[in-house]
This record gives structure tokens, C-alpha cells and sequence, in this order.
């Protein structure tokens, strides 16, 4: 039976952001693997299109958090088909984790799924590591030094209220 998934990389490049997920049958589409955890610094990149994000909790308990953004579509498709695709990707690439996890230590890690920050802004989930503040929110992740910074722009750039945004989930690594 022939898989709906591969990893797919460049052998060209040996960076770990150089990894993709294709989805090999209609709707064809290939996803770019964004990952961070809490040791190291939160990238930041703007996309536009859909995407999902989740944690995926090693043996070691290191929260890592991933998001599949999709950057190239080959077959034309409804957003609702692609996002239910998206999330049948994420359990395969978190599988894939577990699998990877079990084959080095014996032990298999879990995903968690990310939080929107309330009701009244759902998609917008932020992400908190100790030091820098990380905004994911319909194709785009930025990273803040300061929450002062980050409300500011979910404030001018992403149109939130005030009202919006006073109380809400903030995810932590």
C-alpha cells in the first residue's frame, strides 16, 4: 500500500529547516517542518497558508513544539480539505517522533496540542519559554523579547482588541 506521506529533505543542505512532509495523493501538497524547544532561541518566519502547530513531549520530558506550514500546493483544493490533511500529517509526522524516540531510548514520547489563547481569538496561540514570547496565528510565527512588544503588535498588526486579548492561555516550553 503505497503511504499518503514522506519525509522528504535536500541532500544538498544538512540544516534540520531544510525538512518537508509531502502529501503524495490529491490534494498534493508539501509542508515545511518548522520546530524549536525551550533550550533553543524561537525562530521566527511569516507564511501565508495553512498550518498547524502542536507539542511533542520527548521521553526526556523536553517540550518541542512543531509546526507544518504548507508552501507549495500541486492540486487544487478547499481549505477545509487541506486542514483536515494538515492534521492527518501532524499525527503522522508526531508518530513518526514516537517512533524515532522508541528505536534510541525504548520509550516513545506523546503530542499535545496547543491552546488558543481564549474564545474569542481562536487560531492565535502564544507560546511563552521563559524569556521570549512566541505569536503563531494563521501563518505566521513571530517571536518578541518583551510581552509589551507582542501585544503591540497583536494590537496594530493583528487588528486583536484590547478586550480580546485580557485574558487568556499562554502555552509554556
Amino acid at each position: 500500500m503505497k503511504s499518503q506521506f514522506y519525509l522528504v529533505e535536500n541532500p544538498k543542505h544538512t540544516d534540520i529547516t531544510d525538512q518537508y512532509i509531502l502529501h503524495a495523493k490529491p490534494p498534493r501538497f508539501l509542508a515545511r517542518i518548522i520546530s524549536f524547544e525551550e533550550d533553543i532561541d524561537i525562530a521566527t518566519t511569516e507564511h501565508e497558508g495553512p498550518n498547524i502547530s502542536f507539542f511533542y513531549i520527548n521521553p526526556d520530558s523536553l517540550r518541542e513544539v512543531y509546526t507544518l506550514v504548507v508552501e507549495q500546493q500541486f492540486d487544487p483544493a478547499m481549505p477545509e480539505q487541506i486542514d483536515s490533511k494538515l492534521k492527518r500529517m501532524a499525527d503522522w509526522w508526531a508518530d513518526y517522533l514516537m517512533w524515532e524516540d522508541r528505536q534510541e531510548t525504548g520509550r516513545g514520547g506523546k503530542r499535545e496540542n496547543l491552546a488558543d489563547y481564549n474564545d474569542q481569538t481562536p487560531d492565535l496561540k502564544i507560546i511563552y519559554n521563559g524569556e521570549k514570547w512566541c505569536v503563531i496565528y494563521r501563518g505566521i510565527i513571530k517571536t518578541f523579547d518583551a510581552e509589551p512588544l507582542m501585544d503591540e503588535f497583536l494590537t496594530t498588526k493583528l487588528n486583536f482588541t484590547d478586550e480580546q486579548l485580557e485574558e487568556g492561555v499562554i502555552n509554556e516550553l
